[in-house]
């Protein structure tokens, strides 16, 4: 049997395990789980399979890829998928966790001047600090927009945290019972500042996901909102890849021609680390971990793990070498296969945790009227990033949760 036959039959497998698993569980529409398929599924196996067929390479380097690393790269998907989804539904089946108590009706009061004033201030903010250029608040970048007051690594935190603060208020009115004028204000203040084409796609998904479902029951309903975010990895998103550097030209590059792109390149990266061995012992977790020192301050703090791998592999440092290596090839790049193993039964631990407290929770009530229901909605939103690997991600969903429990702890009281 051929190494093109038997990559055909282990993809067709993984196809079959991750496909099946985004469609199970009628009782939960969307979950942390299904993110997880979904992401292998896209990123692991059609962009796989479609740099495969066409022979691309995606990798910011010149490199050569075997039908034998892609059949090993197949079989490691499917020991993923297996042991993943095989720890989710053993742990599926025992008793639901006890957490925190959802009432039928809206549990908070909103502090409506607060909100407003939090609102426009962060927007305000946000002006002084690129020199009241309000193209700032409409592109992500380009020669119409202007340079922040601050260093770059200062300001891509301050915007983590101040961007969404009028997304926060707004979620907090739409958690409390406020008059239909107080929400529409709110979210005009929220589009002001997060305008889709502003912020980063990661940022998107984080910030608009769960404001979308909150919004919209129809996304409630089984399969909904999986369709929506795979027809949105592959039209959606290209499209705000434009506003990058926009300078008033639009790229309309999607679907397969946007897959033999530098956006789909985690499964190559895994392939490579694979193939090069490369592995740090744990030096990298400790980077990811403490990514919030500052380099200043840590001047040995690790670079990104792509960053790493492509700098050891092509000491020249490649085309491009800020690249994520995917959340599971952080696990190799630390501990190896074990890592890989050991990171797999982590990420069903929480997800386990976070889908079944979740739902067992939305099905009692139609609002969503706690605290931890937004903290899931933000992790679900920014949760297929996160995936795909990389320190700002994570660093921004993480500010996020803190800017949302900062903001509901000015913004909402209990109701009587």
């Amino acid at each position: 049997m051929s190494d093109s036959a038997i990559y055909y039959t282990l993809l067709s497998v993984n196809i079959l395990l991750s496909g099946g698993m985004i469609l199970a569980h009628k009782n939960m529409p969307y979950s942390l789980h299904k993110i997880v398929n979904i992401f292998i599924l896209i990123f692991f196996l059609f962009a796989n399979v479609v740099h495969y067929c066409t022979h691309s390479v995606v990798v910011p380097l010149d490199y050569v890829f075997t039908d034998g690393d892609y059949v090993k790269f197949q079989t490691t998907v499917l020991l993923i998928s297996v042991v993943y989804n095989g720890v989710y539904e053993l742990l599926l089946r025992r008793r639901s966790v006890v957490g925190e108590n959802h009432c039928d009706e809206r549990c908070y009061s909103l502090r409506t001047s607060v909100a407003m004033c939090l609102s426009i201030a962060a927007i305000v903010f946000l002006l002084v600090v690129f020199r009241f250029n309000v193209m700032n608040l409409v592109l992500r970048g380009g020669p119409l927009t202007s340079v922040s007051i601050f260093s770059k690594s200062t300001t891509v935190m301050m915007m983590h945290f101040i961007r969404p603060v009028a997304m926060m208020c707004f979620v907090c009115a739409l958690m409390a019972n406020v008059k239909l004028s107080t929400k529409i204000v709110l979210f005009i203040l929220m589009l002001i500042s997060l305008v889709p084409t502003s912020i980063t796609r990661y940022g998107v998904g984080l910030y608009w996901v769960p404001v979308a479902i909150m919004l919209f029951p129809v996304l409630r309903k089984p399969y909904v909102l999986s369709s929506v975010l795979i027809l949105g990895l592959f039209f959606v998103f290209p499209l705000f890849d434009n506003f990058r550097g926009f300078a008033g030209e639009l790229s309309l590059l999607g679907g397969l021609d946007y897959i033999n792109t530098i956006n789909y390149d985690v499964g190559q990266e895994f392939m490579m680390l694979t193939k090069e061995k490369y592995m740090t012992g744990g030096i990298q977790l400790l980077g990811l971990v403490f990514f919030f020192i500052p380099r200043a301050l840590w001047p040995a703090k690790p670079v990104g793990s792509g960053t790493d791998l492509i700098h050891n592999v092509a000491p020249d440092g490649g085309v491009w070498a800020n690249v994520p290596v995917s959340y599971w090839g952080e696990g190799y790049i630390n501990f190896g296969y074990v890592g890989i193993l050991l990171f797999t039964v982590v990420l069903a631990l929480f997800t386990i945790y976070m889908d079944k407290r979740y739902w067992s929770h939305a099905k009692q009530t139609e609002h969503i009227n706690s605290k931890f229901d937004v903290v899931y909605l933000i992790v679900l939103g920014g949760f297929l990033f996160l995936m795909r690997g990389g320190v700002t991600p994570l660093a921004s969903t993480l500010l996020a949760l803190i800017c949302f429990l900062c903001v509901s702890l000015l913004c909402l009281k209990k109701a009587r």
